[in-house]
């Protein structure tokens, strides 16, 4: 099995001894806003601290309309047109299109999010033209037609806009129909991106916008939305926002925080639409505290648009597919939105496991109700250190743009695999980096350093463990998704032991069985254990693995139901895998999961 592994490319065949235990047989209560997602049965229910229903987490239809008998694991779909599209004349506004798509949902029983943005689409799209015939002024950035943020008449209509979308959303839908509404986007500039103009450069000086005017007029339509949709009588519907990181934008994060009690949501930047993509780490350093095991039932979504088509992607599809469905769990994510032509190939180009990984832990956000958890190894070599990296070995000054720095890491760690490939690519934003970067780049700026973890941590994973890159040689387009980084031990300088930590929370009580799962590479013959936590037994042998030299990555599982976990292992580990002899044995990761996983697929790792 295993998440990352739950079914690798081939069933595992290893020698196995130690506890294997009689796994229960009580089925798990998972529903919407409570129970447990997998269970740990006849265990007081609690409410989920979810923003969603617990349904709605997972890959979504991004344009809408596609069968769910062609993509069974679509779990919602996303309903997105223009203001002038919507409002064609004053005081005139036109649903049909959205009423369509949302009895489609409605009929595959899947949650609905909607969008209306103030302008977007085609070369020369306008904000509704009729807006100039009520005296607001008009400019262009020759893509674009815009009118005036600025002018009272704008934000009058604008607001208009917003009041019927609610309005109709809240009052004129079936209750059947309006209940399927997961959110609505608050959405306030240019092609969905919150900034004014496409190409402000372009824009005449007599309609630039200062930061402090942008900011006022988004925290405008912020109240308008929220009024809108989450006073006053009729259902409550939670709001999508984006550019709201605590860390870049505080005060509109403050003012969400504070305002918006109905629900509310953020959407995840381009960093995560990949992997190792500059500034990937500050969506985690963003976003994680709050959508995982926090007391903020913060929702969340983020796109799949062409990324997947580009060249940085078509290295190895499902390889690209499989790593920006890890980091983008790693900080949170809740809603994969994915663009049609990307589905359209889920199936030929071999990608859909990545859905189903996504969907297998897309909800599983709080501990307390949570199926299980994962520990995917991974070491990320982010030029931004200067602890790990000091310039005076590894070149100075570091910035994002001294590709010599990325260099120079990437020779220091080239026993393990690393390297550049596309060295200029590194010095780019992440905007560049997905529609052009030509390889794999090992170093970065502002990468995610360490694993990618849900309630599973490796405990001093720097000090007792080796991270390895291109696991099995040159990256190419027939390499195994778990060829791109691993973890292994190193008995040159002591290595020889990994342990994991397991989230207090996860397992607050003893019922029920637990499933222990190790993904490794079948390279050589040696033997290594996994060892786990147990009732008198703090060093309690779950199996052991002796290795068959077929060089495939396999998963080795077994239920425990002694299982303690009271961090009272080595080093307060409640996992531990150990070498059994002289071989440094290779691992992509672990996992825990409670049984029966009512919520968990029978497989979802890379085939």
């Amino acid at each position: 099995m295993l998440i990352l592994a739950c079914g690798p490319t081939h069933e595992a065949d290893s020698t196995t001894t130690g506890a294997a235990e009689a796994s229960g047989t009580s089925t798990s209560t998972g529903s919407t806003g409570e129970g447990s997602g997998g269970g740990e049965p006849n265990a007081p229910i609690e409410r989920e601290r979810l923003g969603l229903p617990r349904e709605a987490y997972g890959v979504w239809d991004r344009s809408g309309d596609q069968s769910l008998a062609e993509y069974p694991f679509l779990r919602g779909q996303g309903y997105s047109e223009s203001w002038a599209s919507v409002n064609p004349a004053k005081g005139s506004f036109d649903w049909s299109a959205l009423d369509a798509q949302l009895q489609f949902a409605a009929d595959q029983n899947q949650a609905f999010g909607i969008q209306v943005s103030p302008i977007g689409g085609s070369v020369g799209s306008s904000v509704p033209p009729w807006l100039f015939d009520e005296g607001v002024a008009q400019t262009t950035d020759g893509t674009y037609v815009y009118g005036d943020y600025l002018d009272p008449e704008y934000a009058f209509h604008f607001e208009a806009m917003v009041r019927a979308l609610a309005h109709h959303v809240r009052h004129e839908l079936s209750p059947e129909l309006s209940a399927r509404v997961a959110f609505v986007r608050c959405d306030t500039g240019a092609t969905g991106d919150e900034a004014p103009y496409e190409e402000p450069s372009l824009i005449p000086a007599e309609f630039q916008i200062s930061t402090p005017e942008w900011q006022a007029f988004r925290l405008q339509a912020f109240e308008v939305y929220r009024e809108a949709f989450q006073e006053g009588p009729g259902p409550v519907v939670p709001l999508l926002f984006q550019d709201i990181e605590s860390t870049a934008y505080p005060v509109e994060w403050d003012w969400v925080r504070m305002h918006v009690a109905g629900g509310f949501g953020a959407k995840y930047g381009g960093a995560v639409r990949g992997h190792h993509l500059t500034g990937s780490a500050q969506v985690t350093e963003a976003f994680k505290p709050y959508a995982v095991d926090s007391d903020v039932a913060l929702f969340s979504k983020n796109e799949m648009d062409h990324t997947w088509s580009k060249p940085y992607f078509q290295l190895n599809v499902r390889l690209g597919m499989y790593w920006a469905a890890v980091e983008q769990l790693h900080a949170g994510l809740g809603v994969w939105d994915v663009t049609e032509s990307c589905l359209e190939n889920a199936y030929g180009d071999d990608f859909a496991f990545a859905f189903d990984f996504f969907n297998a832990w897309a909800a599983e956000l709080d501990p307390r109700t949570a199926a299980g958890g994962f520990c995917i190894l991974h070491e990320g070599l982010d030029a931004s250190d200067i602890a790990k990296f000091p310039e005076a070995t590894f070149g100075g000054p570091a910035t994002q743009r001294n590709t010599d720095r990325y260099a120079a890491i990437c020779t220091a760690y080239a026993d393990q695999g690393a390297q550049m490939d596309d060295l200029a690519s590194a010095a780019k934003g992440q905007v560049a980096q997905r529609d052009g970067q030509a390889g794999f780049n090992d170093a970065g700026w502002q990468i995610v350093a360490g694993n990618y973890e849900r309630f599973v941590t490796q405990i001093d994973a720097e000090t007792t463990s080796t991270g390895l890159w291109r696991v099995n040689g040159p990256l190419t387009a027939a390499s195994h998704p778990y060829d791109r980084f691993a973890r292994s031990f190193d008995h040159a300088t002591g290595k020889v032991a990994m342990h994991f930590d397991v989230h207090d929370d996860l397992l607050r009580s003893h019922v029920g069985p637990v499933r222990l799962s190790v993904t490794y590479l079948d390279r050589g013959t040696g033997t290594f254990a996994l060892r786990y936590d147990a009732a008198g037994d703090s060093e309690k042998t779950a199996f052991t693995v002796t290795k068959t030299e077929t060089n495939a990555w396999r998963t080795e599982s077994i239920d425990v139901t002694d299982w303690a976990f009271q961090n009272q292992g080595p080093r307060g580990a409640d996992l531990l895998l150990v070498s059994l002899d002289a071989e440094d044995d290779i691992f992509h990761g672990v996992e825990v999961v409670k049984q029966p996983a009512g919520a968990m697929p029978a497989s979802y790792g890379a085939p």
